[in-house]
């Protein structure tokens, strides 16, 4: 028997797509109702768009099947993942293949619930978890969490000749958030956020209606914003050009990270790689009493530092060895990966450097 073969039509005018008169919450799953007049529809595609997501919304590609309630009534759900207005594109095939085909706006707000991570400050809106941490200052145990760091040039042209009237760089604050149960990372716009600038004398502007940041004068200041009960802070670190050195990194305007502490472990070996036992070391985190202890079998030796120390003096002496003896600038934590190796040398022995 010879198969028939069905020519795929458009048939948009099946399905009906109810917009609510209420918006729908963004990052919730929203129930919206349908009239289909065509018989055998039982799942759609769908993709979202937004403004300022050129190639759609991340996550935007859902599933829908066709729901019923106990009357008949036809509905979907689905999970806007962009606030303000959003365009879903729903498409959908019959038995006889027709294709139903719709656009429609939604106006999206926010969840009747703070998020679960807001943060401000990043270069571009994150695409995950991950990424939202490129917009925090790095500290002793890693990523600050509670503080973002954006730095921004009055003139950020290193050769001035090649445009004179280069205006001073701007930077969008990026406010965004991540909700509980839902992966994407959500733009947040800024007329949803309240801001507090701090500073010591006129370091920016900040419109809170764009988000858009401009650098005035060289120094620090710390932006609070705040969205549905939940706050962040970003230091803006303003200097002259590229090649200037930051003064401030908010210290006065922000609390320094809580104080706590990490084992920093130091190895002592000799020329050969031996280990060395029973070396006295100390690390004095000045102006603080120096620690000394001693290595054990393995050449091995820890100390308690805090999380807030910046700077180490650190000396190693064994009978029969030269002394090593060295400033050290401590790396965060999280790069702290290994013991810190020292080499002792013999009198006799000649070094390299």
């Amino acid at each position: 028997m010879a198969q028939r073969i069905l020519a795929l039509e458009f048939a948009d005018d099946r399905v009906e797509v109810l917009i609510p008169s209420q918006p729908l919450k963004v990052a919730e799953e929203n129930e919206i109702s349908l009239k289909i007049h065509f018989p055998g529809l039982s799942t759609m595609e769908s993709k979202q768009s937004a403004e300022g997501y050129p190639l759609g919304v991340d996550g935007g590609d859902q599933q829908l099947p066709i729901l019923r309630h106990g009357d008949g009534s036809a509905y979907f759900k689905f999970v806007p993942l962009a606030l303000g207005k959003l365009e879903l594109f729903v498409i959908g095939s019959f038995p006889d293949a027709g294709i139903f085909r719709t656009r429609v706006t939604f106006d999206v707000g926010p969840p009747d619930r703070p998020p679960a991570i807001f943060h401000i400050g990043g270069l571009t809106p994150a695409d995950n978890r991950a990424s939202m941490d490129e917009s925090r200052c790095m500290g002793r145990l890693g990523y600050r969490q509670d503080l973002g760091c954006i730095q921004l040039f009055i003139e950020p042209r290193v050769d001035a000749s090649i445009d004179a009237g280069t205006p001073p760089q701007t930077r969008h604050i990026n406010p965004q958030a991540l909700y509980d149960g839902t992966p994407q990372v959500i733009a947040i716009p800024s007329q949803l956020v309240h801001f507090k600038v701090r500073s010591d004398g006129h370091v920016i502007d900040l419109d809170e209606n764009t988000g858009m940041i401009t650098p005035v004068n060289p120094g620090s200041a710390l932006i609070e914003a705040t969205y549905f009960g939940v706050t962040d802070h970003a230091c803006v670190m303003v200097t002259r050009g590229m090649s200037d050195s930051v003064s401030s990194r908010c210290e006065g305007l922000h609390p320094l990270e809580p104080d706590s502490f990490y084992a920093f472990r130091v190895i002592v070996k000799d020329t050969g790689g031996n280990p060395l036992s029973n070396v006295k070391v100390s690390v004095a985190d000045e102006p603080n009493p120096a620690q000394i202890a001693h290595t054990d079998e393995t050449g091995l030796v820890s100390f308690q530092l805090s999380t807030v120390t910046r700077f180490i003096l650190l000396k190693v002496t064994a009978d029969g060895y030269r002394e090593e003896k060295m400033h050290m600038t401590m790396l965060p934590v999280a790069l702290i990966k290994h013991p810190f190796a020292i080499t002792l040398w013999r009198p006799s022995e000649q070094r390299p450097y």
